[in-house]
Formats: structure tokens, C-alpha cells, sequence
């Protein structure tokens, strides 16, 4: 057994009972979440099947990890599952792992630290859509072990997760001193070296994939979003307890780097989702179970705010049970035999129609007219006088626009955002 995961297994068998309890929670509704067929997981199972060699959809810009071990797990319909519960226990890990090198020479309270670690809603509710929690798990146990050579494959794992976690790599090369630093690269170029040689087998540049990521993340849809109320709650909510965290010494000054460096990331990011913020979630605990060991009277106020995120909990768990996540696909036969294109072309996959994506709107007109079927569910662009010479069928949901003439489908097809 690899010394990592041997320390973790003789560590599990001493835990307090609050991490088991509450990491069981945490397991639950990370699998509930995975029987909700969003996006992100359809593209990683997809992805998936590829690499098993079911050549039927694949998108070069997702990385690598999640989709690979769908395949290892069988490619099945319960694969999704297998993976999820894998990403969980890595989690459950690097938690272990990140508390006890803390514990060392910190006091820190196991009930808390083990609450807000597993139940602060940004890491409980959708914070997951296929590599988010696999990655985090992964970092927190390179950042936690000693061993340098493994810190660097570990510190890789989590990168071919989610490629920004790259920008935690000055953390850890921090953690030791400089003549250490080659191995950690070393260790992370081993880890690479596969998924590079794919990407120049492929399309003849071994960086393809994270170019491809960049473009769509930065160049499309841009940084310096508008936040929403909730954005700003979250990021000052953060922002001032790791600086609170920071100034009383219940965060050290790496851990700080780290929170800094999310709360960047998060602010510059195109795309708000709250679990861009999960690799904070760590952090929180650290900080929260410290400061009622340093500061006692303070425990009644830790346990408002942990009733504060339970009642958020429930009221967002509710919130997604009655108003569930679903496209409406249709199923014409005329769809399955001529090309479709879709701005929800995921989905479709699902009803066995190889769609690809839907192009701008002032391309509509010429792509009906080259024989392409267009399902639309974003109307913005969509004028019935602009179709008046095709059959339309509109069903609430989504339009469709019937072609004249017929364009065979692909048998498969890969999606690239520079020809997007």
C-alpha cells in the first residue's frame, strides 16, 4: 500500500466520529447530485467512452482525469457513480491528511473542522461538475504529504483535473526549498507526459487541450464578469475571514496565499459558479475550528453560523428537488437522419442524435439552407419571418427549423471551440 493512502487507512481508523458522520452526508448528496444530468457530467462521460473507444462525442478542452477514469471504472451507465464516489474519498483523504498536518502544532476542534470542511454549502450543494471535488482532493493531498517526488504526481493529478489549479503550484513549491523544486516538476511531467503526447498524436500540439480551455474561458467569455448579490456575499464572506484568519494567526501565511489566490481566480473569472470557491472550503475549517479554540466565548456564535449553513443547505436541497434540472430533447425520426444543430447538442446524445453546435445567429439562414436541421432553445437572434420559407415546429421549449434538403450526420464528432 503507497505510504500516503496507509497513513490515511490507519488515520481513518482514529477519527472523530463527526467526520464520518458528516463526510456520509457529504457522500450522499455528492451522489444525488450525479443523478441530475447536467452539462458537465454528460461531457466527461462522453469524453469517457472515447477513451474506451466508443468514438461518438468528444471535446478536447475538458481535462483529462474525470473522463479517464470513467473509462477505467467500465464506461457503464454507473461509471458517473464510481467516479463521483472515487473524487469523494480522495476528498475524504486529502481532508485527513490536511487536518492532521495542522494538528501538529495547532489546536484545532475535530467537530467543526470536520462540519465546515463537509457541509459549508459551496462544497455540499452543485459543487461538483465532474472534476471540481477529484481536483481539490488531489491538492490538499499534495499539499499535505512530505514527500516531494510524490507532491509533484499528486500536485499533477489535480491539474489534469482542473487545469487553473495550476495557480496554486507557487504554494507548494513554497512549501519547500528551492533545490527540491526539479523533482516536483519532474513528478508533474510524468503525470503530463500521456495526456501531451495524446493532444501532438491528435491535432499536432501537445498543449491543445489547456489552448482550447483558455479560449473558451478567457478569450469567449471573458473575465471581470458582473457579479451577482450572491457573488459578492461569497467573496466577502471569504475575503474578510481569511483575512481575519490571517491577522489573528489561525491561518498561516501559505494557507493565506492560497485563499488570495481563489478569491483572484474567482473575482477575474468568467464564469461564477460557486464551485470555483469549494478550494476555499478547507481553508474556512481550518480557520473557524482555531478560532473557537482560541477564542472560547465565541463557541455559541460558531455554532449559529453552522446552523446558518445547515438551514442554507436545506432550503437549496428543496430549492433543486422541486425544480428540477431538464432539456426537453425531441425525438423526430427526421432528426436521427440528417445533421441537427443545437446550442443544446449534449443533451442529445442521450436520445442518440449526434447534434453538433449551433452557429451564430446571422449564420441560421445559410446553415437551413445547406440542408441542417436547428433546434433552438436561446431565442435571442430568432425571427419566425427569417424562416418563413421552412417548416418551423415551435414546442415552448425549443424551435425547430425544419430543412428542405438533408445533410447526412456524422458518426461522431469533436468539438473545438477555435472552430466553435
Amino acid at each position: 500500500m503507497h505510504p500516503v493512502l496507509e497513513t490515511a487507512f490507519l488515520r481513518a481508523q482514529h477519527l472523530d466520529k463527526w467526520f464520518w458522520i458528516f463526510f456520509g452526508i457529504f457522500l450522499s448528496l455528492q451522489l444525488y447530485w450525479r443523478t441530475i444530468l447536467e452539462w458537465d457530467y454528460l461531457v466527461y462521460a462522453l469524453n469517457g467512452d472515447w477513451f474506451c473507444g466508443e468514438k461518438v462525442f468528444f471535446e478536447f478542452l475538458r481535462p483529462p482525469l474525470p473522463s479517464f477514469l470513467h473509462c477505467v471504472f467500465g464506461a457503464t451507465d454507473f461509471s458517473p457513480f464510481l467516479v463521483v464516489l472515487f473524487s469523494c474519498i480522495l476528498y475524504f483523504i486529502g481532508v485527513i491528511l490536511f487536518f492532521d498536518l495542522h494538528a501538529k502544532t495547532e489546536k484545532i476542534n475535530p467537530f467543526y473542522f470536520s462540519a465546515f470542511s463537509f457541509l459549508f454549502p459551496t462544497i455540499l450543494i452543485h459543487s461538483n461538475a465532474g472534476g471540481d471535488i477529484l481536483a481539490l482532493g488531489l491538492l490538499l493531498i499534495a499539499y499535505s504529504i512530505e514527500g516531494v517526488f510524490f507532491k509533484g504526481l499528486f500536485f499533477g493529478l489535480s491539474t489534469l483535473s482542473r487545469y487553473n489549479y495550476f495557480f496554486f503550484l507557487p504554494i507548494l513549491l513554497l512549501q519547500k526549498k528551492w533545490r527540491a523544486w526539479p523533482i516536483i516538476f519532474l513528478g508533474i511531467f510524468i503525470i503530463w507526459s500521456p495526456w501531451l503526447y495524446y493532444n501532438f498524436s491528435q491535432v499536432g500540439d501537445p498543449l491543445f487541450s489547456v489552448s482550447e480551455s483558455i479560449a473558451l474561458n478567457v478569450q469567449q467569455k471573458g473575465i471581470l464578469q458582473p457579479f451577482s448579490i450572491m457573488d459578492m456575499v461569497l467573496v466577502v464572506f471569504f475575503g474578510v475571514s481569511t483575512l481575519l484568519a490571517f491577522l489573528s494567526r489561525s491561518l498561516g501565511r501559505l494557507p493565506f496565499s492560497w485563499g488570495v489566490i481563489t478569491i483572484i481566480q474567482y473575482w477575474f473569472s468568467g464564469i461564477k459558479e460557486t464551485r470555483f470557491l469549494i478550494s476555499l472550503v478547507p481553508l474556512q475549517a481550518l480557520f473557524l475550528s482555531r478560532f473557537v479554540v482560541q477564542f472560547p466565548k465565541w463557541e455559541k456564535i460558531m455554532a449559529g453560523l453552522l446552523l446558518v449553513c445547515l438551514l442554507v443547505n436545506g432550503y437549496l436541497l428543496f430549492y433543486y428537488i422541486t425544480n428540477p434540472y431538464r432539456v426537453d430533447v425531441p425525438t423526430d425520426p427526421f432528426l436521427y437522419n440528417c445533421r441537427v444543430l443545437t446550442d443544446k447538442w449534449v443533451h442529445f446524445y442521450e436520445e442518440g442524435i449526434i447534434a453538433e453546435p449551433l452557429p451564430p445567429p446571422n449564420d441560421w439562414m445559410g446553415a437551413v439552407q445547406r440542408g441542417n436541421h436547428l433546434v433552438i432553445y436561446r431565442r435571442e437572434g430568432y425571427s419566425p419571418d427569417l424562416f418563413s420559407s421552412f417548416e418551423t415546429i415551435d414546442r415552448g421549449s425549443y424551435i425547430i427549423v425544419k430543412s428542405n434538403a438533408c445533410v447526412k450526420p456524422s458518426l461522431s464528432f469533436i468539438s473545438n471551440v477555435w472552430k466553435g
